[in-house]
């Protein structure tokens, strides 16, 4: 990985919610042959990430009894996401 593939993702890491740093990085992977990488970047923005957390959060609270009887403990969203 060179530095500045590093820089790029740490602006991502440094600024979660900021879809920025996302769509720069997505055009220096284009520029590197790596489309397929290039669109999950302008696809997976803070909002769809934030829409999938709530899922995650909604689907654990309506089967967390179904999981617990299951796996014989609880799940969280945050377990699920991990």
């Amino acid at each position: 990985m060179s530095s500045d593939e590093k820089a790029l993702l740490a602006a991502i890491e440094a600024a979660p919610s900021d879809e920025a740093p996302h769509k720069v990085y997505a055009d220096w992977l284009d520029e590197h042959d790596r489309p397929e990488e290039a669109d999950w970047h302008r696809l997976w923005t803070a909002k769809a990430a934030q829409a999938a957390r709530k899922w995650f959060e909604q689907f654990a609270a309506k089967h967390s009894e179904e999981i617990e009887e299951e796996f014989g403990e609880k799940y969280t969203a945050e377990d699920m996401i991990q």
